[in-house]
């Protein structure tokens, strides 16, 4: 399934949740079943698995074969499911949102935005978890006694 604003793909996470209403989000239980599964830690992916959802979270990781009976079953033929990319350095703009999420990125850190508003945008990623990657920030940052990048950094004397 293609994102209507990006026209990426949408990882199978994101497309089994907008399938879950709003109101049954935090209690909606579902399995994935995609081709292949990579964990991070494996050597190489795996196939006959599935990942158990409820809510926003993943309970499990299991064999096909172990998906409770009459869950809901998601598949996805040709898909592999992967852990949440991190992106470590990000001037975040919210026209940014929906790319990552198209992109598999689950996590961002903002780097050199004005505290306040960073901050915010992170209050809107924890209270809409499905819609925005989960939101570090550092604030803006510390430069030499005259800010090379005004909007970003802030004056420091030593």
């Amino acid at each position: 399934m293609r994102d209507s604003v990006t026209g990426l793909q949408k990882p199978a996470l994101i497309v089994c949740a907008t399938e879950v209403t709003m109101t049954d989000q935090k209690s909606a239980r579902y399995a994935i079943l995609p081709e292949n599964i990579w964990n991070g830690r494996w050597s190489r992916s795996r196939s006959g698995m599935a990942v158990i959802v409820e809510g926003c979270s993943i309970r499990a990781v299991c064999s096909a074969e172990a998906v409770p009976r009459g869950l809901r079953k998601h598949r996805f033929p040709g898909c592999t499911v992967l852990p949440g990319l991190i992106d470590g350095h990000v001037h975040f703009c919210d026209w940014m949102r929906p790319g990552f999420l198209a992109a598999g990125v689950t996590t961002i850190r903002d780097v050199g935005n004005d505290l306040d508003w960073v901050l915010e945008r992170r209050r809107r990623a924890r209270a809409n978890p499905i819609l925005w990657p989960n939101f570090l920030c550092c604030g803006p940052l510390l430069d030499g006694p005259e800010a090379h990048w005004p909007i970003m950094g802030k004056p420091h004397q030593d």
